[in-house]
């Protein structure tokens, strides 16, 4: 479940690759450093939004025997078009990611 994606480097990167997820306003959604390496490389972006002070996380209970909970985690986006940068070394590159709706799921 979630988004792969794959991007192609012809050298060997010397500092960071950021791939940077916005939504159709300019908004950004999610930062996640992907590998340097030469060739072919992948990073998985699970559909959540990064974590930020606007959002205020719901607590699920445990199960039975009143356990600690699952913890939060940040909300998944809504489904649409969104727009994937990827920066290494000064050069950006972008695309379009399009992100729909489960059809058997209750949510999205």
């Amino acid at each position: 479940f979630g988004a792969s994606i794959s991007y192609y480097l012809s050298r060997p990167a010397t500092g960071d690759v950021k791939v940077v997820i916005s939504d159709d306003k300019g908004k950004e959604m999610r930062t996640l450093t992907g590998p340097g390496e030469f060739g072919l490389n992948r990073v998985w972006w699970n559909l959540r939004v990064s974590g930020s002070a606007d959002f205020t996380p719901v607590i699920t209970p445990g199960g039975r025997g009143g356990g600690g909970g699952r913890g939060a985690a940040n909300p998944f986006v809504a489904p649409g078009m969104y727009t994937v940068k990827l920066s290494v070394e000064g050069t950006d590159r972008q695309s379009t990611l399009m992100v729909r709706r489960d059809a058997k799921g209750a949510g999205n």
